[in-house]
């Protein structure tokens, strides 16, 4: 219901919006798809529509309108199991960007690598006056047993995440980097509150990268607190088409650590290949590759 409601009133002030402008919008197609094929330690290949970090494959349209005001819809091509996101749209909303967006949206938390859930909100984006840090604070709204509460994120290359609310970090995008996709927390499960910390520094050829995510207040008695950490190297070649990435993430509470080597290697005109490979316990968990193409 929240979904339909949210779509009426998007398509409501998109009439309201086009009936103000002097001319029509620029309206562009796009796609963006994620086919990936991976093997599981101890089972068998398995090929999805989405990508190693819970990312679907998509495709939608954009509308640009002249004073600024930007519209996207976009449509998942499989939708991820387990996950308490069981829309078959990925996203779909209204923006004047860096000032407010309205609509269905990925929340702005964390670097978005490690936590990423979408859900219908009302977004704002402004600066701080003391030190003119950047601001994205957020009210999310999924519905019962799913991500709800205010969100947001203070600052630039170093940065400060909270949530609070209920039923934060059950889709399957969050804390891929220590499960698979599909296995996600689902709905009525989460935690009530999450903060978190990230950095980034970029040296020449190589990107380093840090994310610190605790998760308390349990919803249910089954699920223990969280306190995850990950470290992410980059090297970065020079003409900027492909980077190989090591991962190290580790959770706290269980003393489990997971290493991770992705890579993004340029295979045609807008089109990449996306070699993956991680461990757990010094063992090797799984491995697979995927293909990335947009246009």
């Amino acid at each position: 219901m929240i979904g339909r409601a949210l779509l009426v009133g998007i398509f409501s002030g998109l009439a309201l919006v086009a009936a103000a402008q002097s001319r029509a919008p620029d309206v562009s197609v796009f796609a963006d798809l994620r086919p990936t094929l991976s093997w599981r330690q101890g089972e068998g290949g398995e090929a999805h529509w989405y990508d190693r970090a819970g990312r679907p494959s998509v495709v939608g349209l954009r509308l640009a309108f002249p004073d600024g005001k930007r519209v996207l819809v976009s449509q998942r091509l499989e939708r991820l199991p387990s996950t308490s996101d069981r829309d078959s749209l990925d996203e779909y909303f209204i923006e004047e960007p860096g000032v407010w967006r309205f609509g269905k949206q990925v929340l702005p938390i964390g670097s978005r690598a490690s936590f990423r859930e979408l859900a219908p909100a009302v977004r704002f984006d402004t600066r701080l006056a003391v030190a003119n840090l950047p601001i994205s604070i957020a009210y999310a709204d999924m519905g019962a047993g799913e991500a709800r509460g205010v969100v947001g994120r203070i600052g630039r290359d170093l940065g400060v995440s909270f949530a609070f609310g209920e039923h934060w970090g059950t889709q399957s995008g969050t804390l891929s980097m220590i499960q698979q996709p599909g296995h996600s927390l689902g709905k009525g499960s989460g935690f009530e509150s999450f903060w978190g910390a990230d950095a980034t520094w970029v040296s020449g050829i190589f990107r380093l990268e840090a994310e610190w995510m605790s998760f308390r207040s349990p919803e249910v008695s089954t699920l223990r607190e969280l306190d995850i950490s990950d470290f992410r190297t980059t090297w970065l070649n020079p003409t900027g088409e492909e980077k190989m990435t090591f991962g190290w993430a580790r959770s706290w509470r269980t003393g489990d650590n997971y290493f991770r080597l992705e890579g993004e290697f340029r295979a045609a005109e807008n089109a990449t290949w996306l070699p993956y490979t991680r461990l757990n316990k010094g063992r090797l968990d799984e491995f697979g590759f995927g293909v990335r193409v947009r246009f």
